[in-house]
């Protein structure tokens, strides 16, 4: 690890997990597809309100990743709407099971791993092996939920 690596302060690594969730956001932008047929105004309102709605839920990793035989480039986090005090107490419970207390769970990148299991459906060993800036997307989006919400 370099020292530049070393010093990076909160503020600059929420700077650059920033940057990357637009930069990963400018690329799906780019690779959408425009329909032959043109909609009418409210069709193509109700189409991009859709597309928004699907986006925000969704976590577009920077490469794809091999498991169990199939081949996995983006996650759908739509369940975390439906996530109750029961789970998150459960994963309280898994923290202090590990005797890990973070400062701020919701930047914790054990604490939003174990969200991102409940809300996905993959196994834990899924996010284990993902790249570090990958995971960082998936505990920026956790984090950006809990604190700002999606409405």
């Amino acid at each position: 690890m370099s020292k530049r690596e070393q010093a990076l302060t909160d503020e600059e690594m929420d700077e650059l997990m920033e940057e990357a969730e637009l930069k990963a956001e400018s690329d799906m932008l780019q690779e959408d597809t425009v329909s032959d047929e043109p909609m009418s105004e409210k069709e193509a309102i109700e189409a991009v309100k859709q597309e928004e709605n699907e986006d925000q839920y969704t976590v577009n990793f920077l490469q794809p990743y091999h498991f169990e035989g199939r081949t996995i480039s983006s996650v759908d986090m739509r369940d975390l709407d439906n996530l109750t005090t029961r789970d998150m107490e459960v994963f309280d419970r898994i923290l202090a099971k590990m005797q890990h207390s973070p400062a701020d769970k919701y930047r914790d990148t054990t604490y939003t791993k174990h969200i991102a299991v409940r809300v996905t459906g993959l196994p834990i060993e899924f996010f284990n092996q993902l790249k570090a800036r990958d995971m960082l997307l998936v505990t920026a989006r956790v984090y950006s939920y809990f604190l700002y919400g999606w409405e």
